[in-house]
């Protein structure tokens, strides 16, 4: 008991220090945004880090947050702030469950794409929609998205939105149980992201869904080392939740 005591103790204060770490930042962020005699990139820049900050540990108040980003990116005209800005609404209601709301923002962030006619903004946009659609249950739609991505990041030869897109069809086969087809992708979004910029933690989480579809099919034994890679990988980037 007493050794249960001291570790939740320790738990409490690393709570205290991360929260005060976090407050702290989000302050300087907040005086910079709000300082006008700051250059208009350095401004949107802050509002970014924010939403990067603090949006899954505060949902409400970062959505507050993008009510001002918002304001600013409607004075300034700046369509691809705006594109931000919705894109990152869709993000927080999409977590939040609210899947309706999520889909509206993304569909804001879709005409704004289309307005900047960017292809790396209309396939990220694609990939938001098919996560949409995967979490209504709505697979053949969420598939048509996540290819139609997929299509746009080849063309560009983005290796790190390929790998994403591969992994998103891959959850999708995960989902309806169809495992082969699940592993199927998987391994074709490990080998689109050798050689690239792919983020190590989305390697990680691309070994644990190969260890979960194992799981599933009861091939425990190769299940684990996939695992094992995942662990080793987020051991590194010091990831605690996965």
């Amino acid at each position: 008991m007493k050794y249960r005591n001291v570790f939740r103790l320790v738990l409490f204060f690393l709570f205290l220090t991360t929260s005060f770490v976090a407050q702290n930042k989000s302050n300087e962020l907040k005086a910079i945004w709000e300082n006008t005699k700051n250059a208009d990139s350095i401004r949107f820049n802050a509002l970014a880090d924010y939403y990067k900050l603090n949006n899954q540990a505060q949902p409400d108040s970062t959505l507050l947050v993008l009510e001002y980003y918002y304001q600013l990116a409607k004075e300034k005209n700046n369509s691809k702030e705006l594109y931000n800005v919705a894109n990152d609404r869709g993000g927080i209601y999409r977590l939040k469950e609210e899947l309706d709301l999520s889909m509206h923002y993304y569909e804001e962030a879709k005409k704004l794409a289309i307005k900047l006619n960017d292809p790396i903004l209309k396939a990220i946009n694609l990939g938001n929609i098919g996560n949409v659609y995967a979490n209504k249950k709505m697979y053949k739609e969420a598939l048509q998205n996540f290819t139609n991505s997929l299509t746009i990041y080849k063309e560009i030869k983005d290796k790190i939105g390929e790998s994403r897109m591969l992994s998103g069809i891959g959850n999708v086969y995960l989902y309806i149980q169809n495992y082969d087809l699940a592993l199927a992708y998987y391994q074709k979004a490990l080998t689109a992201s050798k050689n690239s910029d792919v983020p190590p933690r989305s390697i990680a989480v691309i070994y644990i869904n190969i260890g979960w579809t194992n799981y599933e099919l009861k091939k425990y034994t190769e299940a684990i080392p996939h695992y094992e890679k995942a662990l080793k990988i987020l051991e590194v980037t010091n990831d605690k939740f996965f």
